[in-house]
Formats: C-alpha cells, structure tokens, sequence
C-alpha cells in the first residue's frame, strides 16, 4: 500500500512539471527584459580580469632636465638633431639672455621608446647637471577602467535608444529616455576624451629641458671726457640752472608783485609826509 502511494506522488510532480510549457516561461523572461533597463553602469559592469592586466603596461614618462652647457647657441642645435634622430619634435622654446646668463627652456615630446635614448645622448651636452628628474606614472589600471566603463554605458545607451523607437508611447517615457540618452552620450564623450589623452601621454613622452651658458661679468668703464664735451655739458648744466632759476621765480609772482607796487606808491606817500605843517 506504501509503494502504491508512493508511486502515485512521484507520478503526480512529474506530470505538474510537464504540464509547464518552456515557450511560456521563456515569454516571461524576454519581458522582464525588456522592461528593466539599467539606470547605471553596476548592473552590467563588472571588475575587469587578471588577463586584462597581462596586456602592456600603459606608462606615462616625463623629465626634468637642467644642465650648463658650453654654448647655448650650438648646443640648441645639436638638440634639434637629436629630436630628428630619435623621431621627436619640439613642443615649446623659450630664449633668455642677461648679462651674466643665455638660457633656452624646451619642452620635448619623444616617442616612449626613445626616451630613455634621447636623455643619454642629451647628457653628452652638459658641462655641469644641475638636476635630472624622471617620473614614470603607471596609467594601465585607470585606462582598462575607463574603457570597461565605456564599453558599459554605450551598451546602456544602445538599449535606451531601443526603447525609445520601439516601446515608449506616451510624451514622458520619451522625454525621459531622451534625456538618459543625452546624459549617457556627455559621460561617453569625455571618456573618449580622457582615453584619447591617457594615449598621447603614453605614446610621446615629454621632457623638460633647461640649458644655460654663463658669461663672465665685465664692468664697463665710462672713457674720459675731452674739454670739449665737458665745456658742452657745463654749458648745457648752466642753462638749466637758468630754467629752473625762473622757473622758480614764476612761482614766486604774488610776492613779486607786491613788492612792486610797495616801491611805486612808497615815494607819495614819503612827499606828502614831509610836505605836511610845519610847527614855529
């Protein structure tokens, strides 16, 4: 009687399970699809794998370099040579001169792998170094990050545009969609950006470059005046002092004017004083 009961549960689960057809449940999973779209990146991104990591390492050079040189001049041509051999190119330079120093500072771009080349033959200029720094930046994890999450959002992207030709109806499932999209296509563009620059730092390294001569401080001596040019520079010395003598008595005019009229009306006053009466 057992087994008979028995037999008849396992008879009964297998035929409910069979009765479930698989294009129904398959129908329920496509919806549930096509409803969800991912509103970030954390539904579809995922960390990227140890063999991402295998691939050469993305790393960004640069230099700092100081050195005194024999000759500003010669040594700046030497430098430009050197770029024509090791396949670089001058970015920026700037000349100074004074009367103790000619300085050039050039900014130096050089494909990554004559780097290190073209500092060596670079040092062949230098008298004196007074310092060099190099700094290598390691980009790889940053770059393989950004394109994961690039590749993520124009995925996402892709299925808002979906969605906007072919499921949304109403005015704000399109407003909204739109909008997403806009938003996804801002984040992609400067991701492109920042992959576009992370390349460039990497393909050309760059190299900072001061050279400088020093030139030996002369005083020069002011030769000694002949008898004629100091007699004209006197000459000249007298006449100012005479600019300036009237100049100055031109400031003086109210007082001058009042010393005038006290000499033009001082004498009637002096003869009617002593024409007055005389006493017996």
């Amino acid at each position: 009687m057992k087994n008979l009961l028995l037999h008849f549960l396992l008879t009964s689960n297998l035929f409910l399970a069979c009765s479930q057809s698989p294009s129904s449940m398959g129908e329920s999973a496509a919806s549930e699809e096509m409803n969800t779209v991912p509103t970030t990146e954390q539904s579809m991104s995922s960390e990227p794998s140890e063999s991402t990591y295998e691939k050469d390492r993305m790393i960004i050079k640069t230099a700092e370099y100081r050195m005194r040189v024999k000759d500003v001049v010669k040594s700046t041509d030497r430098v430009k040579a050197l770029l024509k051999t090791h396949n670089g190119y001058l970015a920026n330079m700037n000349m100074t001169n004074n009367s103790y120093r000619i300085e050039t500072e050039m900014t130096i771009r050089v494909p990554n792998e004559n780097f290190e080349p073209l500092l060596n033959s670079l040092g062949d200029e230098a008298i004196e170094t007074d310092y060099k720094r190099i700094n290598a930046s390691d980009v790889t994890e940053e770059f393989v990050d950004i394109e994961s999450r690039l590749a993520t959002k124009e995925e996402v992207r892709k299925r808002y545009i979906e969605v906007l030709r072919k499921k949304a109806s109403t005015v704000d499932e399109i407003l909204n969609a739109e909008e997403k999209i806009r938003v996804l296509t801002e984040e992609i563009e400067a991701k492109k950006g920042r992959l576009k620059y992370l390349r460039d730092q990497v393909s050309l390294s760059t190299i900072q470059l001061e050279i400088y001569e020093r030139i030996p401080y002369e005083a020069v001596d002011d030769p000694e005046d002949s008898f004629v040019s100091r007699l004209g520079k006197n000459f000249g010395n007298g006449w100012e002092m005479i600019v300036d003598l009237f100049l100055f008595l031109v400031n003086l005019w109210p007082f001058i004017l009042i010393i005038i009229a006290l000499v033009v009306f001082r004498k009637p006053i002096f003869k009617r004083t002593n024409n007055g009466p005389k006493s017996n």
